[in-house]
């Protein structure tokens, strides 16, 4: 793994800072990784020993440097000397290791001489040089194409204002064709140079332009899941279909996509927008399509809580936001739902039974004033499908980069929070001991009786009796909740951003890291060295500034709070270079 030269005196404490956090990281992966049991850990010792797979077969690419990736939530890989072969047909035939920098030049050459003497043609070889190593693509498990015209707008307002203003009449205008094609164009070439080789689009509700999302994207190289957006309620006369044409057209882009474009590439993807803009018979005409050619599901989900009440509002008979998806077949696990903000425990053991993915879109819920998601929470009740979605336009940024750093700010709040609460329940209970000598009781905390607030809601117009009593458990949950949830870290960010993106999209057998026979997706990056006298080296990208103290794991975190496009050399998917020279 993660064997350095030993350093001198002047490198002393960081080197030592180093091995502790990787044996940190290490000590969390064997003793405590119960909730990734379908992990990639046994990579750490097929990399490490030098197996391969169909070696033999034909190689189109090594590339021989350091590289980073994710084995599971809690166990980070570093390996300073490898070499990965990328099969003719895009996937990783071996992920061998080295010594020394010797070494690993003797094992290159060793390779290009195996493939030569198979009767092959000589593959191309990158060496990556000083402040460059390799990482696995990024997954962004939630974006919107079509918004990508107006990212960084309209933030002072919350979701449904900004709906209304924006996204309605922006996506209404993907109805003519050039402008589609441009824009969508523009779109996919800027996640491409982001570093995500694999996204889940929404698209608009037009037929055509979905399909021209689905052209665009096949073309430039990209692996994503497209979905055609339904909506027959609840939107303005200029952007709405009916429930017949609506299940018609999404039937017509799963077989354009399936058989016209016919790439392994490019997936279907059902895409009723939200609760609220689909009608029960188009929930239940969408669950049956789902059913019917066994495709991904993706959706919006409890982001803010006057949708949630809308929902309730809309469906009165039926006790949660979850179960109306649930109720219509929505809930499989191949679904993608989004935000998932303001679950209770019933939705989210729900989610959990149902394998559904969340993805967490921590800049849109910021930007639009909708909530932050405990995150950790969701870690500790043992889901494992949890990935990171840009959400943009919702969010301001298509980059996965600011996802990860905005996941991780959700999680100090997060964990602020929770400290504040655990800290206040502590207080209350040592008075409650030193004045009456006995403790409060667990509600205590929210001291209005739960009935007298499912009445208050009732008399408000705001719900059914079954669904203010949920609403009641759930502010009664956080409020009692003496949990100090701990913020993510940037091991973890980068593993949501990578394998657990790949994990929720239901992809993880084929990317999010370097296990032989996954297709290579993958990104060269390059962030710069500065030498001793930490003057910059002009050619250096100029926001990443690494320093001789600097060691690999604190070379790798600035990447994930500092980096950017700049970055990024190079972008492959499926072991074609599809971004970068």
């Amino acid at each position: 793994m993660s064997d350095l030269a030993v350093p001198n005196s002047a490198q002393y404490a960081t080197h030592q800072a180093y091995l502790e956090r990787t044996e940190l990281l290490h000590h969390k992966a064997n003793n405590g990784d119960s909730n990734n049991s379908n992990s990639d850990s046994h990579m750490l010792e097929t990399a490490a020993s030098n197996t391969s797979l169909d070696a033999d077969a034909g190689l189109k690419l090594l590339v021989a440097g350091p590289l980073y990736h994710s084995l599971s939530l809690s166990h980070f890989q570093h390996l300073p000397l490898a070499i990965v072969g990328v099969s003719l047909a895009g996937s990783i035939a071996f992920v061998d290791t080295a010594s020394d920098a010797e070494a690993l030049e003797t094992l290159l050459q060793s390779k290009l001489s195996g493939a030569l003497a198979a009767g092959a043609s000589q593959p191309s070889v990158v060496r990556l040089g000083k402040g460059q190593f390799l990482v696995p693509g990024f997954v962004d498990t939630h974006i919107h194409a079509p918004q990508f015209v107006f990212t960084g707008t309209g933030y002072d307002l919350t979701l449904l204002q900004w709906l209304e203003r924006y996204t309605f009449p922006r996506e209404a205008a993907f109805a003519e064709a050039r402008y589609a094609k441009a824009s969508f164009a523009r779109a996919v070439r800027r996640t491409l140079q982001c570093g995500t080789t694999s996204a889940s689009y929404f698209g608009t509700i037009h037929l055509e332009a979905s399909k021209t999302l689905a052209d665009v994207v096949h073309a430039a190289g990209q692996r994503a899941f497209i979905g055609k957006v339904n909506m027959d309620r609840n939107a303005p006369d200029y952007y709405i279909e009916s429930t017949a044409d609506s299940i018609a057209a999404t039937r017509k882009i799963v077989e354009y996509i399936q058989n016209d474009i016919a790439s392994p590439l490019v997936t279907a993807v059902i895409t009723p927008r939200f609760v609220p803009t689909c009608t029960a018979e188009l929930m239940k005409g969408l669950g049956d399509l789902a059913a019917e050619f066994n495709l991904p599901i993706q959706s919006h989900l409890s982001e803010t809580p006057s949708e949630v009440r809308w929902v309730a509002e809309l469906h009165p008979t039926i006790s949660t936001y979850s179960d109306v998806y649930d109720h219509y077949g929505l809930l499989t696990d191949r679904t993608i739902m989004a935000h998932a903000v303001h679950l209770s425990r019933h939705e989210r053991d729900l989610l959990k039974t149902r394998g559904v993915g969340i993805s967490h879109c921590a800049s849109s819920n910021f930007c639009l004033h909708s909530g932050v998601l405990n995150l950790r929470r969701l870690m500790h009740e043992g889901h494992e499908k949890l990935g990171l979605g840009t959400d943009a336009a919702g969010g301001y940024s298509p980059s996965m980069f600011d996802a990860m750093r905005q996941a991780i700010i959700a999680s100090k709040v997060i964990h602020i929070e929770s400290r504040e609460r655990a800290a206040g329940h502590a207080l209350r209970a040592h008075q409650a001991e030193t004045e009456n000598g006995s403790l409060p009781t667990p509600d205590s905390a929210n001291p209005e009786p739960p009935l007298k607030r499912i009445k208050t809601g009732m008399q408000n117009g705001t719900n059914s009796l079954e669904h203010e009593h949920e609403h009641a458990h759930q502010r009664d949950e956080i409020a009692n909740d003496t949990t100090v949830y701990e913020p993510l870290t940037f091991s973890e960010a980068f593993y949501l951003a990578t394998l657990g993106g790949a994990k929720v999209m239901g992809i993880d057998g084929t990317v999010g890291s370097f296990v032989p026979g996954k297709d290579f997706d993958a990104l060269i990056v390059d962030v710069g060295v500065g030498g001793d006298d930490a003057v910059d080296q002009p050619s250096a990208p100029a926001n990443v500034h690494v320093f001789a103290h600097d060691d690999p794991m604190s070379t790798f975190e600035k990447f994930v709070y500092l980096g950017d496009d700049r970055n990024i050399c190079q972008v492959y998917v499926r072991g074609t270079c599809v971004s970068g020279q």
